[in-house]
């Protein structure tokens, strides 16, 4: 039972050290201009024990992402992150600001700060409506 204990601890200190490692290169190259970073462990999804990281999913929100195509964007990341995600099958989520607020629309849980309209709906009716008033013909 000790045994299996440490062989279950090392995985998830592992685990830890994997995610840290790729979120502090992520901080590191794009530092504030890195809206959201997340590393998800999807090994469970695929019949694999739960901390053994072979299944990764990488989400990267940053602006820079701004019209570059996604195998570009793709590229980057992939090069970036070769050292730490070396045996793993990683799927990439990279998206820019915009995409990603709308993303949340559709259903992917972000944080609350970023999920509300700048603008309220009524707000946004309001504006429109007063900048296309009917023209008056007699």
């Amino acid at each position: 039972m000790l045994k299996n204990f440490c062989r279950n601890f090392s995985t998830t200190q592992k685990s830890l050290i994997v995610k840290e490692k790729i979120l502090d290169k992520l901080n590191a190259k794009y530092g504030v201009n890195l809206f959201e970073a997340r590393v998800n462990n999807l090994s469970w999804k695929h019949d694999e024990p739960k901390d053994s990281e072979k299944y990764l999913e990488v989400i990267v929100v940053t602006p820079e992402f701004e019209g570059v195509l996604k195998s570009k964007r793709n590229d980057i990341i992939t090069n970036l992150l070769k050292e730490e995600t070396k045996g793993c099958e990683v799927t990439y989520k990279l998206l820019t600001p915009s995409k990603w607020y709308d993303s949340n629309q559709r259903g992917l849980k972000l944080p609350s700060k970023y999920s509300d309209p700048i603008i309220s709906p009524d707000k946004l009716k309001e504006i429109a409506q007063s900048y296309y008033k009917p023209s008056k013909t007699a």
